[in-house]
């Protein structure tokens, strides 16, 4: 496997730098690892705070897909460095805005009137801005699964009311993996067994039948685990038409959630698979 290494090196100032020289003997033992750039199957990306050391891997970033290693929570000095720093005022502006709303907004328009003293300075830590990085990240990872061999839709499921965040993953990708699920939406068949099934499958412990709730878009399928006395098939066809569909399923176990993406499986899927080996 060829992983393409982004990441500053000595003699940056930098411990990221001082960790990726430790790191990259014992990678190299493993892997092949070739320049940033260059063709690979996986790219990373180390960030961390200092513009002059990252805000090239940050641009890479917003080019190719990879694993990103955040190293720092806070990264607001990195995104005034690389947007403030460059001329680029709105962007600061559009990162505060993302951060803490309107609030955040007029913030950044008293640091660039120069009201306010430099908040990367004073206050980093009450706007972290790593936000902007996990956007990023999260525009790619979503591409890649739009670019799945053969898709014609992309499905985000969304699991809410679960104990864990671990548990909700579980659920999602349970459904996301299930290539029965896949090929109904494919077919925009409101298939609720396939789609139920497939939370059972999850192998959740003491999981209450009773308590699953589900929706496709914003009409409600099922509730309290039995079928909703307002929904019609007729609905449900018309909501997995689109090429873009949101699931939620809730558990009614606890407050946790998490989201998972995934497409659907079509003929297409099956000819380019069935037409090579590799």
């Amino acid at each position: 496997m060829k992983v393409a290494y982004h990441s500053p090196m000595p003699p940056s100032h930098s411990g990221v730098a001082d960790y990726s020289a430790l790191l990259l003997p014992a990678l190299r033992e493993r892997l092949e690892v070739v320049d940033p750039g260059a063709p690979a199957d996986v790219a990373i990306y180390h960030v961390g705070n200092d513009p002059d050391a990252h805000g090239w891997i940050v641009d890479a970033l917003r080019k190719r897909p990879g694993v990103v290693v955040m190293h720092e929570h806070v990264l607001h000095h990195l995104i005034a460095g690389i947007t403030i720093g460059r001329g680029d005022g709105k962007g600061y502006l559009a990162a505060m805005e993302r951060e803490r709303g309107v609030v955040g907004r007029l913030l950044g328009l008293g640091v660039l009137d120069n009201l306010l003293p430099l908040l990367w300075e004073t206050r980093p830590q009450d706007y972290p801005l790593c936000g902007t990085i996990l956007e990023v990240a999260q525009l790619l990872a979503q591409a890649i699964v739009r670019d799945g061999e053969g898709a014609t839709k992309f499905i985000t499921i969304t699991v809410d009311e679960g104990e864990t965040r671990e548990e909700c993953l579980r659920v999602g990708k349970a459904i996301a993996n299930s290539p029965l699920v896949k090929t109904a939406f494919f077919a925009s068949d409101p298939n609720l067994g396939r789609i139920l099934a497939a939370v059972g499958n999850a192998g959740i412990a003491e999981l209450d039948p009773s308590t699953v709730g589900l929706r496709l878009g914003d009409v409600t399928v099922v509730e309290r685990g039995g079928r909703s006395g307002d929904y019609t098939e007729a609905q449900g066809k018309a909501v997995m038409k689109p090429a873009e569909i949101s699931m939620t399923i809730t558990l009614g176990r606890g407050i946790e959630t998490a989201t998972v993406w995934t497409c659907d499986f079509s003929y297409d899927y099956v000819k380019i698979n069935a037409d090579y080996r590799s």
